[in-house]
């Protein structure tokens, strides 16, 4: 029987440019390819594309991408063109912007959020790991 197609999620994109834990870059950062950071930055971020922000990782100025993933912190404003994922372990200081936003719960947001699609904000807490495990049991 064949599967459906699944909807691949933001999460699962391939990351052509990485900024290393340990490593602090401070500027500006523009780009065009995904962004991974797992380090700091100190200044905004512009991507036409997704941003991950990891766990210890953090970003001291707005973000401004097509999406946007953040499990660590944001000093700053979050602005995405289409979803916004905000994780357990996030902490950001600013408001978020996006057609659809995504919050775990345990996450902190220190301003507004603003989702300006139609589904709103969406509470949720993470069950991929359980869900891909009963996957991976039952073939």
């Amino acid at each position: 029987m064949a599967r459906r197609s699944q909807k691949r999620r933001i999460a699962d994109v391939e990351y052509g440019s990485y900024i290393a834990n340990g490593a602090e870059v401070r500027g500006a950062y523009r780009g065009r390819t995904n962004l991974l950071i797992a380090g700091a930055l100190r200044g905004d971020v512009e991507v036409d594309g997704t941003v991950m922000i990891t766990t210890p990782a953090g970003v001291s100025g707005g973000v401004s991408a097509v999406n946007v993933v953040v499990s660590g912190r944001v000093e700053g404003d979050v602005n995405a063109r289409k979803v916004a994922e905000i994780r357990r372990k996030a902490v950001i200081k600013g408001s978020v912007v996006a057609r659809e936003v995504y919050v775990e719960v345990g996450a902190q947001v220190g301003g507004e959020i603003i989702a300006h699609g139609k589904r709103g904000v969406t509470s949720y807490r993470e069950r991929r790991r359980a869900m891909e495990a009963a996957r991976a049991g039952g073939e």
